[in-house]
């Protein structure tokens, strides 16, 4: 199995558009995935975990439209 990885660029291509700040207390509170280090200045995230975060605030958004 292959791993894709997601940079800045990517999370923002897909909408995630949160400060570097916001990402950071997020990811200490398990409300978004851990980003790992390719080098000491460069940071990525596993796609297949970004991926998963984004359909479940979908999920959430969806289920409230049911009024």
């Amino acid at each position: 199995m292959e791993k894709y990885l997601y940079d800045r660029k990517d999370l923002f291509r897909r909408g995630i558009r949160l400060s570097n700040t916001t990402m950071l207390r997020m990811e200490a509170a398990g409300l978004f995935p851990a980003r790992c280090y390719l080098t000491p200045r460069t940071v990525c995230w596993p796609a297949e975990k970004v991926d998963a975060y984004l359909a479940t605030l979908v999920g959430k958004e969806g289920g409230s439209d049911g009024e």
